[in-house]
């Protein structure tokens, strides 16, 4: 270890420096700053195209749920398996399925 360790800075000599040239102190503090700062937007705009993203996926799974949701079917009535069909269906069997479309739908709750 000899006179002046440590005072010199380890990095890429700039044009200015590799002409001969004494760097200015001022673009020294300057080219630190750009070093340290350029990333701050480009940072912020991967971090804002992330949210749009995860903002878009959101309302997407929110649309999916909502059609999964209308597209329910609710079964009033379950039917015998086997060779023959139920022949005689009582009337509350129609009758529920009406009431729960009438609830559903005014025009036709007008109707019934």
């Amino acid at each position: 270890v000899g006179p002046g360790f440590g005072k010199d800075i380890l990095r890429m000599p700039t044009e200015s420096q590799t002409q001969g040239e004494t760097p200015n102190p001022q673009q020294e503090i300057l080219s630190l700053k750009r070093r340290f700062l350029k990333d701050r937007m480009q940072s912020s705009a991967i971090f804002a195209r992330m949210e749009a993203r995860r903002k878009k996926q959101r309302e997407e799974h929110f649309k999916q749920q909502k059609a999964a949701r209308d597209s329910r079917v609710v079964m009033y009535r379950k039917y015998r398996d086997g060779d023959f069909p139920d022949v005689q269906i009582k009337y509350s069997e129609l009758l529920r399925p009406l009431q729960a479309l009438a609830q559903r739908d005014p025009h036709l709750a007008r109707l019934l």
